[in-house]
Parts: C-alpha cells; sequence; structure tokens
C-alpha cells in the first residue's frame, strides 16, 4: 500500500468520527441542557434557597419601605421628645448656672501647675501639656506665638512651677533659654 492510500483512509475515518460526533450533539438531546422553571426551583429549594415569585418579592419590598419609613418617624418623634426634655433641663440648668458663673467670677482664682518638659516633647506636646494643666486656654495659639517669635529651639527640658494668671511672654520666659 502506498501513502496515498494511507491518507485517504485517514482522511475517511476523521470524516466518520466527526460525523457521528456531529449527529449526536444536534440530535442527541432534545433539550439541549435547559431545564424548567419548577426544576430549577426544586434544586434550589433542595440546596436551602428560598424561591419567591416576583409578586412575593414586591410585596417584602413594599412592606421593607413601609417599616423603615416607620422607624424613620419613630426615630424623629424620639429625638424631638429628647431635643424638647434637653432644652428644658438646659434653661433651668443655664439659670443656675449663671447664677454660679457670677459668684465664681467675683471669686478670682489661680490654678497652679508643674509643667515638666523632657527630652523630645515638640511644641505642640508643651502647648498642649499647659492647656492640660489649665495654664493657657489655646494651645494651638500658644504654640504659633512660640513659633512667630522663633524660639521654639530655646525651649529648656526640666520642671516649672507655673500659674494661669501668667501671660504667653511670662510662661515662655520661664521654660526657655535666655538669648
Amino acid at each position: 500500500m502506498s501513502i496515498k492510500h494511507q491518507l485517504r483512509g485517514t482522511a475517511v475515518g476523521i470524516f466518520i468520527a466527526t460525523s457521528t460526533f456531529a449527529a449526536t450533539f444536534y440530535m442527541g438531546n432534545s433539550n439541549n441542557g435547559e431545564i424548567t422553571p419548577e426544576q430549577a426551583i426544586t434544586y434550589l429549594e433542595e440546596d436551602q434557597f428560598i424561591v419567591l415569585s416576583a409578586d412575593e418579592y414586591h410585596n417584602i419590598q413594599t412592606e421593607l419601605a413601609e417599616l423603615q419609613e416607620e422607624l424613620q418617624s419613630i426615630t424623629m418623634q424620639q429625638e424631638e421628645e429628647v431635643e424638647s426634655t434637653v432644652e428644658k433641663d438646659f434653661t433651668e440648668e443655664s439659670n443656675t448656672v449663671e447664677q454660679q458663673d457670677t459668684e465664681v467670677a467675683k471669686e478670682e482664682f489661680t490654678i497652679e501647675g508643674v509643667l515638666i518638659v523632657s527630652e523630645g516633647m515638640t511644641t505642640r506636646d508643651i502647648a498642649e501639656q499647659l492647656e492640660r494643666l489649665q495654664i493657657i486656654e489655646d494651645a494651638r495659639e500658644f504654640e504659633r506665638y512660640i513659633l512667630e517669635l522663633g524660639i521654639d529651639r530655646r525651649l529648656r527640658m526640666g520642671e516649672y512651677n507655673l500659674t494661669s494668671n501668667m501671660s504667653h511672654d511670662e510662661v515662655i520666659s520661664v521654660i526657655a533659654a535666655p538669648n
């Protein structure tokens, strides 16, 4: 046999195999792998899924929206009640506080504190510590003042006794090295 006959035989075999696969593919399965909705529902329910119709889903969505609106309404009512109660209490307390403030203002008082400046502290750290000790009222303002004066590099480590009636310049003269 020649190579020509062998090639023809191989070609005929490939043709017959391809024809067999094509016939099986196109004629063998009538539903083409499609499943019915009932089969899909059964399959999903077996895997513990809940299947809803479009109407059931729409009803649940509507009920959810109504419940959210009701919750928002109740929340707003509670907030209004709290606000009115707080406002009422605040008005009563503010009268009492005003009287107490007047009495405190009459009595001048001074807060004393010990500022501890340690190695590695920044100007901000020192200003915040002074604010916590109630020696100054605003840490950022004090920090800006120090930076404007350009003495942030002259601040010294140590413990310093300071009072709340000291001005910024007086505090700086205590904690900064002289020029």
